[in-house]
Parts: structure tokens; sequence; C-alpha cells
């Protein structure tokens, strides 16, 4: 019998880039994401409309379903993702850049106070999807009923996101940006 060990660390990888990212230190501040282009994606769907597409019967159907349903994109090299996710959204919006900083305010590690979360199944109905250079460097899923979120590319620990009126201040600010 041959036993080996090591002392192996997962190390911090962003996204599907495979590179390695510095974690912040503690009470150092962290954007989760670099930006100069914010998408926003909305799905029309009420909660039985996301719940048949468990049983779908179409294509359309099988691709809402990996969108609104799925934690998908599993990485940000999914190119066939982001193409259903612009073929099938019911609403596209570009992001006004005066929307950014409350946007940067949101998804960094500070000024975030615990809440309660609610217990449901997620659907993905809003979907932020942050630009650099054109290239895509994050995805951003939300669902303002049961106040989840899902975070692929961040460059810091998400998990305080939501805390306090995270949701609520979010909403505004995709609210103002579809008018």
């Amino acid at each position: 019998v041959v036993a080996f060990g090591c002392n192996y660390e997962e190390p911090s990888l962003r996204g599907s880039e495979n590179t390695l990212i510095d974690e912040p230190k503690p009470n150092e501040p962290c954007l989760y994401y670099d930006f100069d282009q914010v998408t926003y994606y909305h799905f029309n769907l009420s909660k039985s409309e996301s719940e048949m597409l468990y049983n779908f019967k179409t294509l359309e159907d099988s691709i809402l379903k990996t969108i609104i349903i799925d934690n998908n994109p599993k990485n940000l090299d999914d190119s066939s993702f982001f193409y259903h996710l612009d073929l099938v959204a019911h609403e596209i919006v570009e992001v006004d850049t005066s929307s950014f900083k409350e946007l940067r305010s949101l998804f960094s590690n500070e000024g975030h106070v615990e809440s309660v979360y609610e217990s449901c199944i997620a659907y993905w109905r809003d979907i932020l999807v942050f630009r650099k250079g054109g290239v895509i460097v994050g995805v951003a899923k939300f669902t303002f009923g049961c106040l989840r979120n899902f975070f692929l590319g961040a460059n810091c620990n998400t998990v305080e996101f939501g805390y306090g009126d995270d949701y609520e201040r979010l909403k505004e600010v995709l609210k103002s940006d579809t008018k």
C-alpha cells in the first residue's frame, strides 16, 4: 500500500480565466467587478410560468430553463449562454453610466448590514452582465422575490451582498435605467 499526502491548497481563481487573484485583506475595500459597461437582462415570467420550464416542450423553453432556473453560466467563456441570453431575454437595457457609482457601491464588500433571507426556489429573472473593454468580466443574477443572488467572476467574496437594503437599492437603479 502506497499513500501520498501533500499540503496543497486550492488557489483562488477568477471566473474561468484560471488567473490567480489576490484576496483582499480583511477590512480592505474590494469591488466585485472592474467594469465600464453593464447590460441588464430581464425576463417577464410569473412564478408559475417559471415553474413550467421544468417540463419544457420547446427549444425556447429549454433555453429559458438553462438561463432562469439553472446556475449558469458555469464560466465566463460560455459563449452559448450569452448568445441565448441575448436571443430570449424579454428586455435588454444598457445601464446608464450615471448609475455606475451606485452599482460599484452595491457590488463591493463594504457597507452591508446583516438581514434575513427568504427560503424559496430562485428564478433568475434579472441578470447583469459586466464588461470591461468589451470583454465579459462578470455575471450577477438576482431573484428579488426570494432575495437571492448568483455571482460569477467576482474579484472578492460576495457573501455579504443582499444584507440591509441592497436589493431595494439595486431595484431602484434598474428601474431608473428601464424608463
